[in-house]
């Protein structure tokens, strides 16, 4: 049984192998208990009906909804179809005129929006900084077949909302509005410095922009360990794997691999307020007569865009090492640790190395100075016509992710002194690139010359006085 188009009640062998005789009614509204039995007032069906019609096959899915929009009178049962049920009912019925397939009533005003008719449909639509209440409506409303809008509940447009963005540590939010256009401003507590943008903004598609930034105070860079392994036990807990740099009073672990020993008798540092670590010479010292014998030829390869360490592999041959080194390629930059160690079971210990491309912003724009050449790393200036270039005209983008400092500038470049008739009076004292200068002969006349790129003026002044 389908309601409103939606499965609601379904069955098989319901009455298997029931025979049903022929010559007989068929009973709407009301169900008989059993063959010739008596009916039930209370069990009677109270309302209207229409549009009843009986199929001699199940119809599908698709066919049910197309009935249930269909006012053309195109789509009837088999076996009885509605007009002809109408001329054959008995009983105390009253026929009343359809109110099915006439237009709805204009839909109630859409606050915060708008509401297009079309094709006896309605097409809701919300201002900016607002959203339909249902996404069900967003192809439009559609006028059923009893004339009445569909849904229980009427649309409405409601504000776009970001929800709470969270805190930011180390630091605290002034704001507590959460809808569109709305802003939350984050500030760092004394002692810690901020990176990224202090402001954030909730956006059309309900997501705050841009990300949240980052209240960071004096941090120490976690040590190499080799032959063992780094854990993070502060408070936070945060997990060591691509971490490379911690804020201060975080404390450390090293746990040493089972070829080595801890150097010192305390395995714990924590990050002082200078950036340094109060535990500094923390190691691992490797024992030679614990050292296992791994196959060269299983050592990991390296990750994308690094290498394996020609001299950490050498050391690793000549029996003065235990470990290899992997590092990363020109561009890239180095995340998490480098260092794969031979263990006692004969395994090479996993690298969690990964090497992050250097990306640098949009390249910088200098004055009087174009594009020579651009390489994934290096750019080249030079001057524009008229100019000379001072210096060197190259920038490379650095491992910190900054274009490095531009070492030259374009000057003007000079026509020299003009060479005018005798008596004649020159008037300015620039001989750059685009300066002009007025020429006064002795008979009185004058004119104007002017230093064009090719560094040579343009009048001949012997040839005008």
């Amino acid at each position: 049984m389908y309601l409103d188009g939606e499965l609601a009640k379904n069955g098989s062998d319901l009455a298997a192998y029931s025979e049903i005789g022929a010559h007989g009614y068929l009973i709407i509204g009301q169900e008989q208990d059993a063959l010739g039995g008596r009916f039930s007032q209370s069990e009677s069906f109270v309302g209207n009906m229409a549009y009843v019609d009986l199929w001699s096959r199940v119809l599908t899915l698709q066919e049910i909804n197309e009935h249930r929009d269909d006012c053309s009178d195109s789509i009837l049962g088999d076996l009885y179809a509605w007009p002809e049920m109408q001329q054959h009912t008995n009983g105390n019925i009253q026929r009343l005129s359809s109110t099915f397939c006439q237009r709805c009533e204009d839909p109630k005003p859409l606050y915060n929006g708008f509401i297009d008719m079309m094709d006896n449909r309605a097409f809701y639509s919300c201002y900016r900084g607002f959203e339909l209440s249902s996404k069900h409506f967003s192809k439009g409303r559609r006028c059923t077949k009893t004339s009445k809008w569909e849904g229980f509940y009427e649309p409405f447009c409601k504000r776009i909302t970001c929800g709470y963005p969270g805190t930011v540590k180390n630091g605290y939010s002034i704001g507590n509005q959460y809808f569109y256009s709305d802003k939350i401003s984050y500030k760092c507590f004394d002692g810690f410095s901020m990176i990224g943008g202090s402001t954030i903004i909730c956006k059309e598609d309900g997501k705050w922009f841009p990300a949240k930034p980052k209240c960071v105070g004096v941090q120490c860079s976690l040590p190499k360990i080799r032959n063992g392994k780094i854990e993070i036990i502060s408070e936070a807990a945060e997990d060591s794997l691509g971490v490379n740099r911690v804020d201060s009073d975080t404390q450390i672990r090293v746990k040493c691999f089972s070829n080595s020993t801890l150097k010192g008798e305390n395995p714990v540092a924590t990050c002082l307020e200078d950036g340094t670590w109060d535990n500094p010479n923390i190691s691992c010292k490797f024992t030679a007569s614990s050292q296992s014998n791994c196959p060269l030829h299983l050592i990991l390869v390296a990750p994308e865009n690094g290498y394996l360490d020609e001299n950490s592999l050498n050391a690793m041959k000549n029996g003065t090492a235990d470990f290899v080194e992997y590092k990363c390629r020109s561009g890239y930059s180095q995340v998490g640790v480098n260092i794969s160690t031979c263990i006692v079971d004969g395994y090479w210990t996993e690298p969690n190395i990964t090497c992050h491309a250097i990306t640098c912003p949009s390249p910088p724009l200098f004055l009087n100075m174009v594009f020579k050449s651009k390489e994934p790393h290096k750019l080249t200036y030079q001057c524009q016509k008229g100019y000379k270039l001072v210096g060197n005209a190259v920038i490379q983008c650095t491992t910190l992710g900054r274009w490095s400092r531009l070492q030259g500038k374009c000057t003007w470049l000079p026509c020299g002194k003009p060479a005018i008739s005798a008596g004649a009076k020159v008037t300015g004292n620039s001989y750059l690139y685009g300066d002009s200068l007025t020429i006064t002969c002795p008979n009185g006349k004058s004119f104007k010359i002017t230093c064009e790129k090719s560094r040579s003026w343009s009048e001949n002044s012997g040839n005008n006085c």
